[in-house]
């Protein structure tokens, strides 16, 4: 799958099977990133009680739900 050079957003492809999920989660991280600004930056450790809408920018050695995710903004 081809993404865009900037914000790394997933382009849909050419006779691509469930368009909408492609599109919805392309959605999701311009309004995650264009909203307002990251609550935190370098956490590590997933939030303690974040809200619907929050921002967060995972550090470089994440751990529990955050691992999969270093150095990239996590949406909640």
């Amino acid at each position: 799958m081809t993404n865009t050079t900037n914000l790394n957003i997933s382009l849909v492809a050419q006779n691509q099977a469930q368009k909408e999920v492609t599109v919805n989660e392309a959605l999701s991280v311009i309004d995650a990133i264009l909203n307002r600004g990251a609550i935190d930056r370098g956490l590590n450790t997933p939030p303690g009680s974040p809200v619907e809408g929050d921002l967060y920018i995972v550090g470089a050695a994440p751990t529990g739900a955050c691992r999969s995710l270093p150095r990239k903004n996590a949406s909640v």
